[in-house]
């Protein structure tokens, strides 16, 4: 039997690009938040016209099993309700000991989904970038890449988005 179940993808070695136009801030700041209840640090991808990302690792859970149900799983919201955002996920899943290179140039896959706009400001999205679970074995560290490419004429959002989270789901056995 098994479950499904979800791995933060954001931990102590994870971190903005160089970029400049992606950044934590509180949500409390963000123009367009109506309120100061809620003061919790939001990942924010500036409106840009490169491609920008957010990067680190984690580790794929000990009772893995491969599922066409992985995926990255981005929650984010913005304050315009028109246009669409290509989110972009490129990985390497590194795993044995003393097997595999943590030194690599290239990624095991890269994928990117569209999402379209909040239909009101600030609603809830979950952005979904399917991966393949062939890549994945139980305890493997993954390495990885998720941004924006505003390079992309396909990306008409015009504005910034702000994630709230950053999750790894895959099925794990019960």
């Amino acid at each position: 039997m098994s479950s499904t179940t979800y791995v933060g993808m954001w931990t102590g070695n994870s971190k903005p690009d160089n970029s400049g136009d992606v950044f934590f801030q509180p949500w409390t700041v963000v123009p367009g938040s109506t309120t100061s209840l809620w003061a919790s640090n939001v990942l924010t991808f500036n409106d840009s016209t490169a491609l920008v990302y957010y990067h680190g690792a984690f580790k794929v859970p000990a009772k893995y099993e491969a599922s066409t149900a992985n995926a990255i799983l981005v929650d984010w919201t913005s304050t315009v309700t028109t246009g669409n955002r290509i989110w972009f996920g490129n990985y390497r899943a590194i795993g044995g000991d003393n097997a595999e290179l943590y030194d690599s140039t290239s990624a095991q896959q890269s994928t990117s989904v569209t999402d379209a706009a909040p239909s009101t400001a600030t609603a809830r999205l979950l952005a979904t970038i399917v991966v393949s679970s062939a890549n994945f074995a139980a305890g493997d560290t993954v390495l990885y890449r998720v941004g924006v490419n505003g390079n992309d004429a396909s990306d008409t959002l015009g504005a910034r988005c702000h994630v709230f989270g950053m999750h790894f789901r895959c099925q794990v056995s019960t």
